[in-house]
């Protein structure tokens, strides 16, 4: 039974009260006033000498008598209902502070789990702040071994898992490379014989943005969680670089992947066409080499 109900049978109970309060006060009032006259009667009948008057005046003080009587009857029930109803009310309010109790400590239950899950989600945050900082660490230990050449800049990284190359990827490629757009992407930089980590580090490294084509084969594969820490290492860095793509995964999905993605805006793969998001990104790369 909910506390609204509760306080709502509560507060119906104490207006009955009342108005037994009420009539029980006009009752005795009214019983007063027969009392009185019935007093006033026998009095009148007392002072008489005329025989007629003294029976008409005892009869009034009896009928006045009769009618206080009735009013006693009355007042006693009405007590007893009265009396009835605060039983009534006594319980309801025992109910009350009952409820009152257990919504409390449902709400302190709840409160307990909203803190565990937030803690579950800083330590998840905390963990993933320490890899990047260990990623920081490591690329700081690789770059000044590699040389780069102004001529090895790219435009944007395409970071993705292999089963989404085709169709998407790869159209995607073609349609920024189409526009003038520099892209670092495996399959046009990668070579036989090249070192496939220190390449990629370079790529990473040498890219105004890095695109991420987040899929459910992003998220379940090492290599990938490795690039994207990676990436997320530069961006904590380089301020707003990384450019992340829903592909065919839901919004809370890639959150529950990366909940430092909650406060970046991404593209969902299914709302535009490979061209648009080629668009999209030229006008951005424009933006920033005239900002």
């Amino acid at each position: 039974m909910s506390i609204s109900f509760i306080q709502s049978t509560i507060d119906r109970y104490r207006r009955e009260i009342n108005d037994f309060s009420l009539k029980i006060a006009d009752k005795r009032k009214r019983k007063v006033d027969a009392e009185t006259k019935a007093s006033k009667a026998v009095a009148d009948a007392r002072k008489t000498k005329s025989a007629s008057t003294l029976k008409s005046k005892m009869a009034e003080a009896d009928r006045h008598s009769k009618e206080a009587l009735k009013f006693e009857k009355e007042i006693a029930d009405l007590e007893k209902k009265k009396g009835s109803k605060e039983k009534q009310l006594h319980e309801e309010e025992k109910k009350l502070l009952k409820a009152q109790a257990d919504d409390e400590k449902k709400r302190t239950k709840e409160r307990e789990r909203i803190d565990a899950a937030h803690n579950s989600k800083i330590s998840a945050i905390t963990r993933t702040v320490n890899e990047v900082k260990m990623e920081q660490t490591r690329l700081s230990q690789i770059y000044p071994l590699l040389s780069v050449s102004p001529e090895e800049a790219y435009d944007v990284f395409i970071s993705h898992a292999s089963e989404d190359k085709v169709p998407f990827v790869d159209s995607l490629v073609d349609a920024l490379s189409q526009r003038g757009v520099k892209v670092w992407y495996d399959r046009k930089v990668l070579t036989w014989g090249k070192s496939i980590r220190q390449n990629i580090d370079l790529g990473l490294r040498k890219s105004k943005f890095a695109i991420i084509v987040l899929s459910e084969f992003y998220i379940q594969k090492y290599w990938t969680q490795k690039e994207f820490n990676a990436l997320f290492s530069l961006g904590a860095q380089l301020g707003e670089f990384l450019l992340p793509i829903w592909h065919n995964i839901t919004p809370e999905r890639a959150k529950e992947f990366s909940p430092m993605l909650s406060d970046s805006i991404a593209l969902i793969s299914s709302d535009y066409t490979i061209e648009e998001i080629a668009d999209m990104f030229v006008e951005k790369l424009n933006y920033e080499n005239n900002g």
